[in-house]
């Protein structure tokens, strides 16, 4: 496995485990979990779907750290969510930032730091020797020509 997939590997089991460890308190305790990071206003219903989201993408990539290259699709769509979440976060924050929870700073520090880490170790291809990606078709060689005879 070429190094870069192996950062990927890491990657993804490390954002399994945050995922998860956010996702649990989001699922099962949404109203403990609002109170104790002072989320004053809150849809119980919306903050598990957010749970659940979580619990997926982290399974994801639970799954995706076996064979990140073959699982490309599932790091694709880390890269969008993270994202799509830091672009609402930072929205949120700059307009809203008196009647949010301090709590989304972290939330959106969390996103931005899987978006680079996401970015930066996306699986590649494995290179050859001469620099080509593996597969490629070799150049064409010369035509024989006949000899005399």
């Amino acid at each position: 496995m070429p190094a870069r997939n192996r950062y990927a590997t890491y990657v993804l089991w490390l954002h399994f485990v945050v995922a998860e460890v956010f996702a649990i308190p989001l699922l099962f305790f949404a109203g403990r979990f609002s109170d104790w990071i002072n989320w004053k206003y809150f849809d119980p219903t919306m903050v598990k779907m957010l749970g659940v989201a979580l619990a997926a993408l982290g399974i994801g990539s639970l799954l995706a750290a076996r064979d990140p290259l073959r699982h490309r699709v599932i790091v694709q769509t880390e890269i969008v969510y993270t994202a799509g979440s830091v672009v609402v976060l930072l929205y949120r924050l700059l307009r809203y930032s008196a009647d949010t929870a301090g709590f989304a700073w972290v939330a959106l520090a969390a996103f931005a730091v899987f978006f680079v880490l996401f970015c930066a170790t996306y699986p590649r291809e494995a290179r050859s020797d001469a620099g080509e990606a593996k597969g490629d078709v070799p150049p064409p060689s010369e035509p024989e020509v006949p000899a005399d005879e």
